[in-house]
C-alpha cells in the first residue's frame, strides 16, 4: 500500500512537473504577442521603457488610424492574401484529397514507386526550387502571365505532397465496407470520393487546411521574388516594405503586424476543434 501510495504521488508530482512547465512554455509563447498588441497602442516615446509597461498608460489608438490612411491600402493587401490564400487552400485541398484517394483506394501499376516519388519531394527544400522555378515561369509567361502575377503564388501551392499524404493515411483507415457497399449501388470512384470519403474526413481536411492557411499567408519568399507591382502585395511583402520605408517607428509596424495575424487567430478558433481531433486521430492511427 506504501508502495502504491509512493507511485501515486510521484505520478502526481510527474504531472504537477509537466503542468508547470507547460505553462512557463505557452507564457514565453504569449509574451511576444503580448508585447506586440501592447506596443501597437503606444506612443513611440512608451515603447523601450523598463521595466516594461504591459498596459499602455495612455491609449494610442491614432497608430492604427496611420496604417489606415498609408497609400499602400491594408485594405488592398488584405485582399490580395486572402485571394492567394483561399484559393491555395481549396485547390490543395482538392487536388490532394483526389490524389490521396487514388493511392489509398485505387490500383494501378506502379502505384508504390509514384507515391514514394512524392513523398521525396517532401525532402527538397523550397529555396532549391526557386531559381528553377523563377527560370520555368519566366518561359511560362510569355503564354500566360506569370511574373508579377499572382499566378506565380496560387499555381505551385495546387501540389501539396503533405497533404497528399495526410489524408491518404487518413483515408487508408476507412473500411472498405462503405466503398463497396457503394460499387453495389453502381457509384462510381467519384462518387465514392465526395459522398462517402469526404464528409468522414472533416478533421483531417480541417486539419490540412489551417495548416495551407498558416504556410501561404505567412509566405514571405516567394512574393518577395515574384512580385514588383505595389497593388499586388501581400500583408508579409506590404508589412516589410512597410518596416523598410518607416525604419524606427515600431509603433506603426506593431500596429501593422498586429492587424496581420487576426485572421490567423479568426481560423485557427474556428478550426480549433477539428485540427485538435485531426492531430489526435493522426497520433493515434501513426
Amino acid at each position: 500500500m506504501a508502495a502504491l501510495l509512493k507511485g501515486k504521488n510521484r505520478t502526481v508530482v510527474v504531472r504537477l512537473l509537466v503542468t508547470a512547465a507547460l505553462i512557463v512554455f505557452s507564457i514565453s509563447m504569449l509574451l511576444p504577442l503580448l508585447w506586440m498588441l501592447s506596443a501597437s497602442f503606444k506612443k513611440p516615446g512608451d515603447i523601450w521603457k523598463f521595466p516594461v509597461e504591459w498596459i499602455p498608460p495612455y491609449w494610442y489608438p491614432d497608430n492604427y488610424r496611420y496604417i489606415f490612411r498609408k497609400e499602400t491600402s491594408v485594405f488592398l493587401m488584405y485582399f490580395n492574401s486572402i485571394k492567394v490564400t483561399v484559393i491555395n487552400v481549396f485547390g490543395s485541398l482538392l487536388t490532394s484529397s483526389l490524389a490521396a484517394y487514388a493511392y489509398a483506394r485505387m490500383k494501378f501499376k506502379g502505384k508504390e514507386v509514384l507515391f514514394l516519388t512524392v513523398l521525396a519531394t517532401l525532402m527538397i527544400p523550397n529555396q532549391v526550387l526557386y531559381v528553377p522555378r523563377f527560370v520555368m515561369f519566366r518561359w511560362l509567361d510569355q503564354f500566360i502571365p506569370m511574373m508579377n502575377s499572382h499566378n506565380a503564388l496560387i499555381l505551385p501551392g495546387l501540389y501539396a505532397p503533405l497533404g497528399m499524404f495526410l489524408l491518404r493515411q487518413f483515408y487508408m483507415q476507412v473500411p472498405n465496407e462503405l466503398s463497396e457497399s457503394a460499387i453495389i449501388d453502381g457509384a462510381g470512384d467519384l462518387t465514392i470520393w465526395w459522398r462517402i470519403i469526404m464528409p468522414i474526413s472533416k478533421p483531417a481536411l480541417a486539419t490540412f487546411a489551417v495548416i495551407v492557411f498558416s504556410h501561404h499567408w505567412n509566405d514571405y519568399e516567394t512574393p518577395l521574388i515574384f512580385i514588383r507591382s505595389r497593388h499586388l502585395f501581400t500583408i508579409p511583402l506590404g508589412l516589410a516594405n512597410f518596416a523598410d520605408e518607416n525604419g524606427q517607428l515600431y509603433h506603426y509596424i506593431m500596429a501593422l503586424s498586429t492587424i496581420a495575424i487576426i485572421p490567423l487567430i479568426i481560423v485557427f478558433l474556428a478550426g480549433q476543434k477539428q485540427f485538435i481531433r485531426g492531430m489526435i486521430a493522426g497520433a493515434l492511427k501513426g
